[in-house]
């Protein structure tokens, strides 16, 4: 498996938490609440992922993620890659997000209840 698959399934389970806490995707790649319609944005400022072990093309891989840490303006999330077959980590790693304003692409401070949502 090429090293690079690890950071992109991590960002894609991401993409799934947000979509369970009541956040879709807009074209532009920003997110809107859909209970009030609040439109707000990330941006990646840090990522790393250490491979444990190799896989291999067939295996049967399952990825979680989880906010680490949560802040006024950053969240960390963490990720792990996992082998089904024996339960053992394959790649784990962190991805830190921005938010930042859709407008104008500065860092902002996230909205309450987007800090309560994370912190859960």
């Amino acid at each position: 498996m090429h090293f690079s698959r690890y950071s992109i399934w991590i960002d894609r389970a991401i993409q799934d938490l947000f979509r369970k806490i009541g956040l879709e995707f807009l074209s532009d790649g920003s997110l809107r609440r859909v209970e009030g319609g609040e439109v707000i944005a990330f941006a990646i400022g840090e990522y790393w992922t250490r491979i444990d072990r190799s896989s291999k093309l067939g295996d049967q891989l399952e990825v979680t993620v989880h906010p680490h840490e949560v802040r006024t303006r950053v969240v960390v999330f963490e990720g792990s890659v996992v082998d089904v077959a024996d339960n053992a980590t394959v790649a784990h790693g962190r991805i830190t997000m921005i938010h930042i304003d859709p407008a104008t692409g500065r860092s902002k401070e996230m909205p309450n209840w987007l800090v309560e949502l994370l912190s859960r």
